[in-house]
């Protein structure tokens, strides 16, 4: 038992180290870990303790040791030796040097789609970037990504010329890599994208629809190399070496090294290099004449792979991966022994393992995915093995046409299935994102629980149930107000009202357009917060940076109902979207001034358009839907885009004052001045884009609402949560 406490507290180290600092509640979650350890080990063993807090040590030390103090800015001039080679996405190229200097690791992104390989030596000129923080609530923090990942700065390239290049053990493998990557590309778009995924980790082309919907699933671990694609290369290896009749050793040793290789290829991505580690140790084991010892060497596989890269315990594939084969190891493979007295071998292999690990990484994919895939079973059952043919096949369509044509095929069909499947009403529930702390309990209670029922372990589970429950009551204080949360999405408008009793407003969804979809930001939000279904979807007006996002939301989640403006005006793409929602029954409302939407605590009353306009500076802005109420304890003022015209019409119909207001047009210029002269607020929100191409906020607006109250641009400041209570 002690290489596995040694390991949870060397987890616990580098968990404290990343915070930087221990806050009061942290110090007393750790004196109550003491406490329990003290309690729960026999008394000669107490002393454990002491080693323990050096194992703890180690962590967080170690961690230091990897990670990145902080950013560099500025203009930067300097030579540099290529790391890790390109990679192109969004027409852009990126790849990591380290200055030859300072020996700082960068992550650089050029325009010019110049191939970088490991080793090359490249003069560079450019200036660092500034890593945007997260603006949305539970969004990902790229800052704290690159910083845990040892980059000391962005670098955008103004000129970068190749003076040389090194020994690098990658760069033959990366040249392969890019050989096989202009081969695939002789497949369709859609299969080539897979397949680079499948078997180089690229996985850069496959769209997001796509990996939506094998999230949606619970099959998404397969669109990118993993420990999967690395079992299937060593299996058909070692079967092969089988079929020649080879020693055991020889084909253990002909499968380490083929693996090897191909985890070079595969730019040592993470996820291989974890499932080599574990082929290691298991092989390692049979050449020293011991006994495989299946959850104790992962967890030595683990420990080693941590004291490596400490900075991989906050990447989700890692937890996931080593997580997903615990289960198999303790849950899967016992359950699919027993299903076999009821079912055939390979179906309850499939269910067994599947349900092991599902066990085991629910709690991660709750929190960095919120979702729940109710078909999970199903889709591994139909899609893993369609996945191997297509592997299979997918090589020597390389050279034989009717293998080429069977994979597109295969392709094509797996990818819509999945996508019906997907599309499944109750396919996927969407989870609140849960504590930390009840993640760090559910994980601590099956490991004593492991080793106090099948180890024999003696734990005086009492005590530890006991201590468990004192710590859930201080980090778990329950949320019972709800909450209004004003999205930074870009260059548009996205707001999201949280009912007292949980049922959820959406009012705009921010733009879209062929690099960046607001409708993916706002579904990220609904899902880290639990929310699956919309119960009202408000689009103000057809303009794109308002509805834009509308059909990834109707796709994605549940939506019962739409509020538009009766204007629907010219806009194509806004008329496609309301075909959309015909085809898909979701009732589409006009909005009719002095109707209220009355929704548990919210009452908002639909204040414009007043009228029709017409011959407007903009007829689209000018008859945006325009609420005004109660929201909890609070009043609102949602302003839409209304200009000019349509704020004179309404400026009799204002409140003596709100505590929110969402200023019209994202603070543009056009607007009445006696409107605004009227208009009182506690909190003005401007919703707009950073560096936008239209200058808002206007300089003249920002001078009508000085000192009427606290103005959040989300450009500058991120989302506004509003507590209603």
């Amino acid at each position: 038992m002690e290489i596995y406490l040694a390991f949870i507290f060397y987890i616990l180290g580098i968990i404290i180290a990343d915070q930087g600092f221990i806050p009061f509640r942290l110090f007393l979650y750790l004196a109550l870990l003491f406490m329990l350890l003290y309690l729960v080990l026999p008394r000669e063993r107490k002393s454990l303790a002491v080693l323990l807090v050096a194992f703890m040590l180690l962590g967080g030390v170690n961690l230091n040791l990897h990670v990145s103090p902080g950013f560099r800015e500025g203009e930067y001039r300097g030579i540099c030796r290529v790391v890790e080679g390109s990679t192109v996405k969004n027409d852009k190229n990126s790849f990591k040097v380290v200055d030859l200097k300072t020996k700082e690791t960068y992550l650089v992104r050029e325009k010019e789609m110049v191939l970088r390989l490991p080793g090359d030596i490249l003069k560079i000129t450019g200036s660092f970037l500034k890593p945007v923080p997260p603006q949305n609530p539970g969004e990902f923090n790229y800052p704290s990504y690159l910083r845990r990942q040892g980059i000391y700065g962005v670098l955008n390239v103004q000129t970068a010329e190749k003076i040389g290049d090194n020994f690098s053990f990658l760069r033959p493998f990366a040249a392969v890599k890019n050989f096989l990557k202009e081969k695939l590309n002789t497949y369709s778009p859609e299969t080539a994208a897979l397949l680079k995924g499948l078997y180089l980790g690229d996985d850069e082309e496959i769209s997001p629809e796509v990996y939506d919907s094998f999230a949606k699933t619970g099959v998404v671990h397969i669109l990118s190399v993993s420990g999967l694609h690395l079992g299937l290369v060593a299996g058909a290896i070692y079967f092969l070496g089988k079929g020649l009749r080879l020693s055991r050793q020889w084909q253990n040793l002909f499968t380490i090294i083929f693996c090897f290789f191909y985890t070079a290829l595969t730019g040592f991505n993470p996820a291989t290099v974890r499932a080599f580690l574990m082929l290691v140790f298991l092989v390692g084991a049979f050449f020293l004449g011991r006994d495989y010892q299946p959850v104790y060497h992962l967890f030595l596989s683990a420990f080693f792979y941590l004291l490596i890269k400490p900075q991989e315990l906050f990447s989700a594939g890692f937890l996931l991966s080593y997580l997903a084969t615990l289960g198999i190891f303790l849950i899967g493979l016992p359950l699919a022994e027993k299903l076999k007295l009821y079912l055939p071998s390979y179906l309850a292999d499939t269910i067994g393992v599947t349900v092991g690990a599902q066990i085991l990484t629910e709690p991660i994919v709750f929190y960095h995915y919120s979702l729940f895939a109710t078909l999970s079973i199903i889709a591994n059952l139909l899609v893993v093995p369609l996945t191997g043919i297509i592997m299979a096949s997918g090589i020597f369509g390389l050279f034989l046409s009717p293998l080429r044509h069977l994979t597109e095929l295969l392709t094509v069909f797996t990818l819509n299935m999945n996508s019906q499947m997907a599309l499944i009403p109750g396919a996927t529930i969407a989870v609140k994102k849960p504590f930390f702390t009840l993640i760090f309990l559910f994980y601590c209670w099956l490991f004593l629980g492991y080793f106090w029922l099948v180890k024999k372990e003696k734990i005086d589970i009492v005590k530890f149930c006991v201590i468990a429950f004192l710590i859930l009551g201080i980090f778990l204080v329950p949320k019972e107000h709800g909450k209004t949360v004003f999205l930074a999405v870009g260059q548009g408008d996205a707001a999201v009202i949280h009912t007292l009793r949980g049922r959820t407003i959406v009012v705009d969804t921010g733009p879209k357009n062929e690099n960046y979809d607001a409708g993916r930001k706002v579904l990220a939000y609904l899902r880290q917060s639990g929310t699956g279904v919309i119960d009202l979807l408000v689009l103000t007006h057809p303009h794109n940076d308002h509805y834009g996002g509308a059909e990834t939301l109707i796709q994605s989640a549940t939506v019962k109902a739409v509020l538009i403006s009766p204007y629907l005006g010219e806009d194509q793409e806004y008329l496609e979207l309301l075909n959309l929602l015909r085809l898909r029954k979701i009732k589409i409302y006009y909005a009719k001034t002095s109707a209220v939407i009355s929704l548990d605590d919210v009452s908002l009353r639909i204040l414009g358009p007043e009228r029709i306009y017409s011959g407007t500076r903009s007829d689209p802005n000018n008859n945006s839907v325009v609420l005004a109420g109660k929201i909890g304890r609070k009043t609102y003022f949602f302003g839409a885009d209304i200009e000019r015209e349509a704020e004179e019409d309404l400026e009799n119909q204002l409140l003596a004052y709100y505590e929110v207001v969402k200023i019209p047009h994202h603070g543009s210029n056009f607007f009445s001045e006696s409107f605004m002269e009227k208009l009182k607020f506690g909190y003005g929100v401007i919703s707009v884009g950073q560096n936008n191409l239209y200058g808002f906020p206007g300089d003249k607006l920002l001078a009508a609402l000085k000192g009427k109250g606290k103005l959040w641009r989300t450009d500058l400041e991120g989302a506004l949560v509003v507590e209603n209570y």
